[in-house]
């Protein structure tokens, strides 16, 4: 959750408040312990910060590691379709 990417492994938790976040290392885990910031992403439809332990997360491709955060699975099928029609 710290470098907003996929690792594609087992990753270690954290509670914080209540809720589940997960770290790749030690010092991603201090990090989400110490810095609310990195507990939080941004929808890139409605450009609202959510808890990265409520979103609706994704790739943001096939090519990528990089995840993207979104309110729900409706944004992301918005997401969806305004990428597909930047490539026509």
């Amino acid at each position: 959750m710290v470098d907003d990417e996929y690792k594609g492994e087992q990753q270690l938790q954290t509670i914080i408040d209540g809720k589940t976040y997960y770290g790749c290392c030690i010092p991603c885990i201090e990090t989400l312990n110490s810095d609310s910031s990195f507990r939080y992403g941004i929808d890139p439809i409605s450009k609202i910060k959510i808890d990265k332990t409520d979103a609706f997360i994704v790739r943001k491709s096939v090519e990528s590691d990089k995840v993207l955060y979104f309110e729900d699975k409706e944004n992301y099928q918005t997401y969806l379709e305004k990428s597909k029609n930047k490539l026509k």
